[in-house]
């Protein structure tokens, strides 16, 4: 362990802050309201301050990747969730329903185009091959999972 360089993950938690950073992050998470939240650590140098904080922002970023995939946003690893609205998200978005189908990517936007903009609705519409239309109520009837829209 280097005093002089935070952990950046939890092999190097040599301080064992993890279990305290894992209490704290559901508090920070729930938190809401006027006035927001403020943690403040005060301790000495080199006691781990700046480590603790990247294994609060690791406990964190676990909690909220288990609750995207829970809700059904993520597939295969990717945040399929996404409605293209602006030239930097439709590009984002072919390059995601490229990755999903295995289409080439101007391809992969033509059925982005056709799905206006849906990422999970293209997905759907090409693996299904069926309409926007139809892509539209296997979606509602897999109370919006991809997963389940395609299998």
């Amino acid at each position: 362990m280097n005093p002089d360089r935070p952990v950046a993950g939890l092999k190097e938690d040599g301080f064992n802050y993890y279990p305290l950073a894992r209490q704290l992050a559901p508090h920070l998470l729930l938190s809401s309201g006027d006035p927001s939240l403020v943690a403040g650590i005060e301790a000495p140098w080199g006691s781990g301050k700046t480590s603790f904080l990247n294994l609060t922002k690791l406990a964190l970023n676990s909690i909220t990747t288990i609750a995207m995939v829970q809700l059904g946003k993520v597939y295969e690893n990717l945040m399929v969730d996404l409605r293209a609205s602006n030239i930097k998200l439709w590009e984002r978005g072919a390059r995601i329903v490229a990755t999903l189908t295995g289409l080439e990517k101007d391809r992969a936007m033509d059925v982005l185009r056709a799905a206006e903009g849906h990422v999970k609705l293209a997905v759907v519409m090409h693996k299904r091959g069926v309409s926007a239309e139809e892509g539209r109520k296997l979606l509602d009837r897999a109370g919006g999972r991809l997963r389940e829209a395609v299998e």
